[in-house]
C-alpha cells in the first residue's frame, strides 16, 4: 500500500512556504523509510508494514493527515495500492481518500482528464530543499522532471487529441477500446489509459540513503573564459574522484551550476555512456560542453555534483570486438555535439510508427557483441537490398500509363528513364486525426529503370505531385 501527502497550496511568505516544504518532506521520513518525493508538494511512502501500528489503511491516513494537522500543514492524503491510484486521488479530492485494492479505475473514473496535467505539473516543480531536510530525505535532489511515476511530456501532448474525441473523464478514456486506441495513437495511448486505470509503470524506488558527491568551490574575484575555468574544475574534480573511488563508485551524470554575479545560476548536466572517474576526463567534457552553452556573465561559485553508479570492471578478450574505451567514446561525442548542436548527435533508433522515414535520436552507447559463427555455404551470399532514403524526398516528374509509371525523370539528380519494371502501388496514411504537419497519405512504388537502377517513388494525395523517396541498392 502506498501514501500520497499533497500538501495544499498557500499564500504565506516564501520563507514559510519552505519551511512547510520540509516539514512534508520531515514528516513522511518519520513514518516510513521508503519515500519518494514527487515535488514540492507531492510526497509517496509506503505504508504497507503500518498496518500492524495503526489499523486499517484508512487508520493509517487519518493518523498521517492527523500528524500534518499538528504541525499546520494543510495536505490531501490518499493511500491505495498503486502510486499512480494515490498521486491521481490527491489531484481530484480533498480530505482523505482510501482505495480498496482492486478498485483503483472505479475509483478514479469520475476524475476529469486534466488531473493528469495538474500532476505532470505539481511532478515537474522542483523543491529547493534545505539541509536539514535534505538530511531527512537523503537525496542531494528530492526531485526531477523525470522522476518515477511521472507522466511523461510525450503521453500529455496526446491530451488535446483525447479531448477533440469528446472524452473528458479518467472513465471514459478507461472505457475505449485498446486496439482501436492503439491503432491511432501507439503506445502513447496505452499509457494514457494505464495511467487513466491507476496502473503503475515504473516500481517503487526509494529515495536512497547514500552520500551525497558533492563539491564547492566559492572564488574570491570573479573568473571569466574557459581557460581559467579549468583550473578551478581541477581542484574540485580531483577530491571529488578521490571521494568517489574510496566508496567503490564511478560518475554516471554529472551536474554543473555556476553561480554568476548577476545572481543567476548557469546549470548544466552531463550524462555519459559508461562511468567515469578521471578528474582530467571530466575537466576537459565539462570544458566542451560550456564551449556551446557558455555562462552570460562572470562566475562567482562552482558546484559540481556527481550520481555515483558502480564502477566499471574491465575484462579484455581476444574473442570480443574492440571497441574504443569509454574515456574515448565519451570525449569524441561532447566533441561532436559542440560541432553539430544539441539532439544531433547519437543513434538512430526506430520510432513505433508507420510514418515514413520516422526516427529519433537516442544517446550513444554501443555495447560489445560476441562474434556469430556462421557455416560458409559455397555459392551463397549474404547481399541483401537496401532502401537508401533520401532524407528530404526529391521532387520527380513521372508519366502513367494504365495506371502504373512508365516514365520517370529526377531533374535535381539528372538522372531517369524508361520504367522496365514496376511493382505497387501501396497506400500508406496515418496521424490523420492529428495537424497536417504530421498526417500522410500517399501511394508508394518501386520501379526498375532501363539503366538498372532502382528507386521507390510515391504520389502524395493531398498535393498531388510525385518524390523520390530513396534508392534501392
Amino acid at each position: 500500500m502506498f501514501a500520497c501527502l499533497h500538501r495544499l497550496p498557500s499564500t504565506t511568505s516564501s520563507f514559510e512556504n519552505q519551511e512547510s516544504i520540509n516539514a512534508l518532506v520531515h514528516l513522511a521520513r518519520e513514518h516510513s523509510p521508503k519515500v519518494e518525493v514527487h515535488g514540492q508538494a507531492l510526497v509517496v511512502l509506503d505504508v504497507s508494514g503500518l498496518g500492524q501500528l495503526w489499523g486499517n489503511p484508512r487508520e493509517v491516513g487519518q493518523r498521517l493527515r492527523g500528524v500534518a494537522a499538528e504541525r499546520n500543514l494543510g495536505v490531501r492524503v490518499a493511500v491505495a495500492k498503486t502510486k499512480m491510484a494515490a498521486l491521481l486521488a490527491t489531484q481530484g479530492r480533498c480530505g482523505l481518500t482510501v482505495i480498496p485494492p482492486g478498485e483503483e479505475a472505479e475509483a478514479l473514473s469520475s476524475l476529469p482528464l486534466t488531473v493528469l496535467k495538474q500532476l505532470s505539473q505539481a511532478q515537474a516543480s522542483g523543491p529547493n530543499l534545505t539541509a536539514s531536510a535534505r538530511r531527512a530525505s537523503h537525496t542531494a535532489q528530492a526531485v526531477s522532471p523525470a522522476a518515477p511515476s511521472s507522466v511523461a511530456v510525450s503521453v500529455l501532448m496526446l491530451l488535446p487529441v483525447v479531448q477533440r474525441w469528446g472524452i473528458k473523464t479518467l472513465g471514459e478514456l478507461v472505457a475505449l477500446p485498446t486496439a482501436e486506441l492503439f491503432s491511432r495513437l501507439g503506445h502513447g495511448g496505452l499509457e494514457l489509459q494505464r495511467i487513466a486505470r491507476g496502473e503503475d509503470s515504473r516500481p517503487f524506488t526509494a529515495e536512497s540513503g547514500e552520500e551525497r558527491f558533492e563539491q564547492t568551490m566559492t572564488l574570491e574575484w570573479p573568473v571569466e573564459g574557459l581557460e581559467p575555468l579549468s583550473f578551478v574544475l581541477a581542484r574540485i574534480l580531483e577530491p571529488l574522484c578521490v571521494h568517489l573511488e574510496r566508496r567503490g563508485v564511478a560518475v554516471g551524470r554529472l551536474r554543473v551550476q555556476l553561480t554568476l554575479v548577476t545572481r543567476e545560476t548557469h546549470e548544466r548536466t552531463l550524462e555519459f555512456p559508461a562511468s567515469v572517474n578521471d578528474p582530467k576526463l571530466l575537466r576537459t567534457l565539462i570544458l566542451l560542453d560550456l564551449e556551446s552553452h557558455p555562462p552570460s556573465a562572470g562566475i562567482d561559485q562552482v558546484t559540481v555534483m556527481a550520481d555515483p553508479v558502480p564502477s566499471r570492471t574491465l575484462q579484455f578478450s581476444l574473442l570480443e570486438r574492440a571497441v574504443p574505451s569509454a574515456e574515448c567514446l565519451s570525449t569524441l561525442l561532447a566533441r561532436l555535439t559542440v560541432l553539430m548542436g544539441d539532439q544531433r548527435c547519437g543513434a538512430a533508433a526506430l520510432v513505433d510508427t508507420h510514418h515514413p522515414g520516422a526516427f529519433e535520436m537516442s544517446p550513444f552507447a554501443p555495447k560489445a557483441q560476441r562474434p556469430t559463427h556462421r557455416t560458409h555455404v559455397p555459392g551463397a551470399t549474404d547481399l541483401r537490398p537496401i532502401l537508401r532514403r533520401f532524407r528530404n524526398p526529391t521532387p520527380a516528374r513521372v508519366s502513367v500509363e494504365h495506371g502504373h509509371p512508365v516514365q520517370v525523370l529526377i531533374p535535381q539528380r539528372r538522372s531517369g528513364g524508361q520504367v522496365v519494371s514496376w511493382a505497387g502501388p501501396w497506400r500508406s496514411s496515418g496521424q490523420w486525426w492529428m495537424s497536417p504537419r504530421t498526417s500522410w497519405d500517399r501511394n508508394e512504388w518501386d520501379v526498375e529503370l532501363r539503366d538498372g537502377s532502382v528507386y521507390r517513388i510515391f504520389r502524395d494525395r493531398v498535393s498531388k505531385r510525385w518524390f523520390v523517396e530513396g534508392m534501392v541498392d
